[in-house]
């Protein structure tokens, strides 16, 4: 395609600033992906005629052509896409854009091509419902680009707190409310390519807690009890576990301002709440009570523990007390960052490489067996996906076939309800 077709922000700057550069390329290579759509592009249902002219230019120049390519004409892909922030509904129409309707999928692979091992599985996907059947949503489309979005209209389309000024604090109490800090400016000033994120409001009025009910709307949806899942070390087939949780909409809830007071060395990291964002048994899912900043000087992260977890064996073997996880020896699986991974008894590299935010059960689990990770976070859960990652090697491959597989199993989750 000639031209520019997106803004893709590959830099570091978001990142910890008393970090190595190294650390922080580290950190841009492990996390998620979120896909949204932001609008749809009819074929004549705004324009009238039911005819190939009636068509906008940008469906024509994305659908294939009488040659049977697409023409992907820049100037018009950047013009109606990525160059306008519309704010009239008529101006998108115009541009061949209307509001969004649901129906996005995808699945995702990893593939390690010298040891020969997949893993791949099904995206999570969320569908906004209304009166019982998927609905058209707001339009959300934010040209990609790095200008500047002013804190009035922050406030109104997301709610992380380092974008905000209205309804965040330093503190926060388990019921949802915020105090501490001064907000006249927000802590960091949002791209339009920082839009639409996950908080962006697909149905409701725009206004200052719209984005706080969407991110809780979407926090319930995720929100679990228990995470539940399998895990084998073998030695007989060098088996390993990892175990991946990624938490999707923690930042709209609680956030790091890495900086501090000041971008010196000493100047701790500090936590930045948004108000709010409760489980749906009225109890925040993060609050000043069950977070914690750790290494607020250094490699700053925002950590949450499970209330417990109990690690069963083959031959109904269980501990449920006294497992000692690393690093550090706590007594507690801990979510440090949005995403972190629990490795089985792995001191080495993990199946997946991870190094970010990496805890290991050290002697607590048993070979092979599952596990279930508490976290009911006083009835209103936490809102975390992910999956099992096992890597198994057949020592009897012979030489040129592959003897090295990788199995993916979701986690399993108990619900919270209200009460």
């Amino acid at each position: 395609m000639a031209g520019k077709a997106g803004f893709f922000n590959g830099t570091t700057a978001r990142l910890n600033p008393k970090l190595s550069a190294d650390a922080q390329a580290a950190g841009s290579r492990e996390g998620y992906v979120e896909i949204f759509n932001m609008a749809d592009i009819p074929s004549t249902s705004v324009y009238g005629g039911g005819t190939t002219g009636a068509r906008s230019a940008l469906y024509k120049t994305i659908k294939h052509n009488a040659a049977g390519v697409a023409e992907c004409d820049s100037s018009v892909l950047n013009t109606a896409v990525l160059n306008t922030n519309y704010t009239v509904e008529g101006d998108a129409a115009a541009a061949g854009l209307a509001t969004p309707t649901t129906g996005l999928l995808g699945d995702w692979y990893i593939m390690n091509v010298p040891q020969t091992t997949t893993f791949s599985g099904a995206a999570t996907a969320l569908t906004a419902v209304a009166n019982g059947v998927p609905a058209r949503g707001n339009f959300v489309l934010f040209p990609q680009r790095a200008n500047s979005v002013d804190a009035a209209t922050a406030n109104n389309v997301t709610a992380d707190p380092l974008f905000r000024t209205l309804n965040v604090g330093t503190s926060k109490t388990a019921a949802g409310a915020v105090s501490g800090g001064s907000f006249t400016n927000p802590v960091i000033a949002a791209g339009e390519y920082d839009l639409p994120d996950m908080s962006t409001p697909y149905f409701t009025a725009v206004g200052a807690t719209a984005p706080l009910a969407q991110a809780q709307a979407l926090s319930q949806q995720l929100a679990t009890r228990n995470v539940l899942n399998q895990y084998a070390n073998d030695a007989v087939v060098s088996g390993k576990t990892d175990w991946v949780f990624s938490m999707p909409t923690r930042r709209y809830s609680v956030a790091l301002n890495y900086n501090g007071s000041g971008t010196a060395a000493a100047d701790a990291a500090f936590r930045v709440f948004s108000s709010d964002i409760l489980g749906v048994n009225g109890t925040a899912f993060f609050h000043g009570g069950n977070t914690a900043v750790t290494g607020s000087t250094g490699d700053a992260k925002i950590c949450v523990n499970a209330d417990g977890q109990t690690f069963y064996g083959r031959e109904e073997e269980f501990k449920e007390s006294g497992a000692i996880l690393s690093p550090g020896q706590v007594q507690q699986v801990r979510f440090c960052g949005e995403t972190s991974v629990l490795s089985f008894a792995d001191s080495g590299t993990s199946v997946l490489g991870a190094t970010v935010a990496r805890q290991d059960t050290g002697n607590s689990a048993y070979t092979r067996g599952w596990a279930n990770a508490n976290v009911n976070n006083g009835g209103a859960g936490l809102p975390i996906v992910g999956a099992s990652f096992q890597k198994l090697t057949n020592p009897s491959a012979s030489t040129g076939f592959s003897g090295t597989y990788g199995i993916t199993w979701p986690h399993r989750h108990v619900r919270p309800v209200a009460q």
